[in-house]
């Protein structure tokens, strides 16, 4: 929920993802039913990047190298500042 609400709804972040970055959300609601097809994705998404089941959890993955960001109720503004500071690395 802190996630959806202070990261993924928030316009820089938004606005980063649009531009910079493909994004990909994988959301496994408890309440709320997903199509066959999405739960087949979530599944295999977490199987390659989630085995452990850690929530929330943020992967970026560079040339199919994964990378885990840990969210720990940051702002759009700082979790944008890690994956830029990661990406650089990459260079």
């Amino acid at each position: 929920m802190r996630l959806d609400k202070n990261i993924l709804n928030d316009s820089l972040f938004i606005q980063f993802t649009t531009h910079a970055i493909t994004f990909v959300h994988a959301d496994f609601p408890q309440k709320k039913k997903l199509s066959v097809d999405e739960i087949s994705r979530n599944e295999k998404l977490a199987a390659l990047y989630n085995a452990k089941g850690i929530f929330p959890f943020i992967v970026l993955v560079k040339d199919g190298l994964p990378t885990q960001i840990p969210f720990h109720d940051q702002t759009a503004k700082e979790l944008i500042a890690s994956i830029q500071h990661i990406l650089q690395g990459y260079e």
